[in-house]
């Protein structure tokens, strides 16, 4: 065998996900000047305890590392890649790109932006939840894969994974003057900008959802490339129920 066919085997069994779908169910503007406050997001994903393998040399003489490199396997509690802080903070950016690209006629920010502001705003908190995997034909790639560095003619033709995962959360709508929300704002380490304390106002809203996000990789594409196309599926479907929680559609 070829190491040609090899190399176009690896690039393909190994090539990064990408988001295919499904599609936001986008809902027509409605007349009007909406101000609306996006909330940094926040989780409520649950840990799921995994093992970790660690490489560590023992040192020789002097400081000097001597004996080879042994494996360490430790246990760590890690949550889905959504629910990181860093991710939620770019699904936070790029959902307030996606509200004012779908509704253009709004005024869209942060929560660090109401000193600067007057007048009554709609505030909506995002929360993120679990994760599920509702699609998958993955054992079926994996075998696919196994048998094609057996059968060069297949090597040619081993299909990506297709897979969906399900996001789960709610969003929350609140009624509240921009001067008054000013003073109740709040900061926290993990989050890219201000909360806003939320007890006592009025809420307008709220909405449980669970949004699908189908992506396709590579057989043996590693987990850490697949976060792109999940925060970038989620991010597109996660504005357009947004509109739909501000707009009052179900």
């Amino acid at each position: 065998m070829t190491r040609a066919p090899l190399l176009l085997l690896a690039l393909t069994a190994c090539s990064a996900a990408r988001w295919v779908g499904p599609p936001p169910v986008e809902t027509p503007p409605r007349p009007g000047r909406v101000v609306v406050v996006l909330e940094p997001f926040f989780e409520v994903a649950r840990g799921q305890t995994v093992t970790r393998t660690d490489q560590i040399a023992a040192p020789g003489p002097l400081g000097l590392f001597g004996s080879p490199a042994q494996e360490v396997n430790r246990q760590v509690v890690e949550k889905h890649p959504l629910a990181h802080p860093v991710l939620l903070a770019e699904e936070h950016h790029l959902v307030l790109e996606e509200l004012r690209r779908l509704r253009p006629e709004w005024v869209v920010v942060s929560p660090g932006a109401l000193p600067q502001m007057e007048g009554e705003v709609v505030l909506v908190r995002t929360v993120v939840g679990d994760t599920d995997v509702v699609q998958t034909n993955r054992p079926l790639k994996t075998v696919a894969a196994a048998f094609s560095f057996l059968l060069v003619p297949l090597l040619y033709s081993v299909p990506p994974v297709e897979e969906t995962q399900r996001v789960y959360g709610a969003l929350y709508a609140y009624a509240g003057d921009a001067q008054g929300l000013k003073a109740r704002l709040l900061r926290y380490p993990t989050q890219p900008d201000h909360a806003v304390d939320t007890r006592g106002l009025a809420q307008r809203a709220q909405q449980p959802f669970g949004l699908d996000v189908a992506f396709e990789e590579g057989v043996l594409a590693p987990p850490s490339s697949r976060p792109p196309a999940l925060v970038q599926g989620f991010s597109r479907q996660l504005a357009a129920a947004v509109v739909a929680v501000v707009e009052g559609v179900r």
